[in-house]
């Protein structure tokens, strides 16, 4: 590693600061997706709100996320941090926008999971690769033979939604960095645009969704 904490828990340091987010994410994606199937018995019989499934499946995953990070952080500072850093309290709002994207994700893929139960199925296995595609476990740098990765890669990860939120819990929690206002721009952005996008998605398919279940 040519960067944060050194010792023998650098990597350890490392590799929590991204994975437990993504844990947390990818949980909450996959509970959410398949909340509407799961719940058809409510959703027949109350008139409650199809969201309110996808939302208790968001909380649930941000308080399991912020323990294990809080525990983590003091698992840091005690063994093998130069902290503890004011910037890791980032992490917090951080991690409710990528609960956020995964809320937005949910809505859509529990909508389509109604009618197509082959999508959780086919989205386990998304969610695997999308992780190895992510610099979760490993630094953007492997992935060129220089110091700092290839403005190639670097283009290419750009695209990557999950790769901002990402590259923000490791700036924060593992080097102690203050995140740049772009990244929070663009985590901001992508969580407003993913849940646009599952609110349009439920209203389509609202009036169906009962009928189906």
């Amino acid at each position: 590693m040519d960067e944060g904490p050194k010792g023998p828990f650098a990597f350890i340091l490392f590799l929590c600061s991204g994975l437990l987010a993504w844990n947390a994410f990818a949980e909450t994606l996959m509970r959410s997706t398949a909340s509407f199937v799961g719940n058809a018995g409510y959703l027949k019989k109350l008139p409650l709100p199809e969201q309110i499934f996808i939302a208790q499946e968001a909380c649930g995953g941000f308080l399991t996320a912020a323990i294990s990070i809080g525990i983590f952080l003091i698992f840091a500072a005690a063994i093998a941090h130069d902290g503890p850093y004011v910037q890791w309290f980032q992490a917090i709002p951080l991690l409710a926008l990528f609960l956020g994207f995964a809320y937005g994700l949910g809505l859509v893929f529990a909508c389509l999971h109604v009618f197509f139960r082959d999508v959780q199925p086919f989205l386990n296995v998304v969610v695997l690769l999308w992780m190895w595609l992510t610099p979760v476990v490993y630094r953007e740098t492997i992935l060129s033979n220089a110091q700092h990765p290839h403005p190639v890669i670097m283009q290419l990860l750009q695209l990557n939604p999950a790769y901002h939120y990402v590259a923000g819990f490791h700036d924060s929690l593992w080097l102690g960095h203050w995140l740049a206002w772009q990244r929070w721009v663009i985590c901001i952005g992508i969580t407003l645009v993913v849940n646009l996008l599952g609110m349009w998605v439920l209203r389509h398919f609202r009036s169906e969704i009962r009928d189906v279940l």
